[in-house]
């Protein structure tokens, strides 16, 4: 399925440009998806000690075209995030830099002082919109931005119409807005087990208590990354948000519900798909290769699975911020 799906996107890419087909191919993406794209036995992944028997970072072919396939730095820590390190030049820089891409897993470097440190914390698929009640992707239909509007809420939605579902940007709108009208408080608690948002959509008690667990996980996982180097939130001078979600996501929204450390509000900007412009770079100079690798080989990895530190870090962020 994996190697169909990039086989579908090479074939539109060729038809768009006119060419019967590709010579070279660069493909990034996470370690799992680059051992199923590979036809690799992913067994090492599922199990402890969740340890890669391979890292990639070597050309072999895809269906008779040579294919390089970029570095990753762990089991979780894909090629996807080499790519997007790469691409917004995170360890060309003097100053302190967060790099957040928040999906099911909130992926998370932090280049400070020289060294380069990483942690994937296991944010679960609510920001995505899997495993709530009305989550959707962020498609036609979905409500992706939710604000406080004469003591109710407005909200638009991607294509206008009617709304169907929200996706994570919306979501995390909605809790926030939720918030500051006082219909959640800072435990999670609802004042009703439905909250409406725009028609029939809205949510539960139990997309709310998703939101936290996933903001959770999160928070916990950049407070660990900062503490392994030893600095305060205040200390990071940039943030980059990577991703379609980044793109999306309300920063005020995400300080708000406490997914975002607040004194990196007024310091993040959207990267984009910064993975698609890591993997364009590479192919379209091979001695980016270097550099890419070397990224890969300077991580530090911090664990979170079994880092008593994160798990306490974990429960005292479940609650949202008074």
């Amino acid at each position: 399925l994996a190697l169909h799906a990039i086989q579908g996107a090479v074939t539109q890419a060729c038809d768009a440009a006119g060419v019967p087909g590709p010579d070279t191919l660069t493909v990034a993406g996470n370690t799992v998806m680059l051992y199923l794209l590979t036809g690799r036995a992913p067994q090492s992944l599922a199990t402890h000690p969740f340890q890669a028997d391979c890292l990639f970072g070597f050309e072999e072919p895809l269906s008779g075209v040579p294919a390089y396939l970029p570095p990753c730095a762990a089991a979780f820590m894909g090629a996807d995030l080499t790519c997007a390190a790469l691409a917004t030049g995170l360890c060309d820089r003097t100053e302190t830099t967060l790099l957040m891409d928040i999906g099911t897993n909130g992926e998370l470097m932090l280049w400070h002082g020289g060294r380069l440190y990483a942690a994937s914390a296991p944010a679960g698929p609510a920001f995505e919109g899997v495993e709530i009640s009305q989550g959707m992707g962020g498609v036609m239909g979905a409500i992706d931005k939710v604000w406080v509007e004469n003591g109710g809420l407005g909200s638009r939605v991607i294509g206008g119409g009617r709304a169907e579902g929200l996706c994570g940007s919306g979501l995390i709108d909605a809790v926030a807005a939720l918030l500051r009208l006082g219909r959640i408080d800072s435990t999670g608690a609802a004042e009703t087990p439905f909250l409406p948002v725009s028609g029939a959509v809205g949510l539960t008690a139990a997309d709310v208590r998703a939101v936290q667990l996933a903001k959770a996980a999160v928070a916990a996982g950049v407070e660990t990354l900062l503490a392994e180097a030893g600095i305060p939130a205040s200390q990071v001078a940039r943030l980059e948000l990577a991703g379609g979600f980044g793109s999306r996501l309300s920063v005020p929204s995400a300080v708000a519900i406490g997914l975002i450390p607040a004194p990196l509000a007024g310091r993040a900007r959207a990267v984009g798909n910064a993975a698609l412009a890591g993997a364009a770079a590479l192919l379209l100079d091979t001695r980016l290769r270097t550099k890419a690798e070397a990224i890969a080989r300077r991580v530090t990895l911090v664990p979170l699975g079994g880092n008593a530190a994160f798990e306490e870090r974990f429960l005292a962020d479940m609650n949202f911020p008074e």
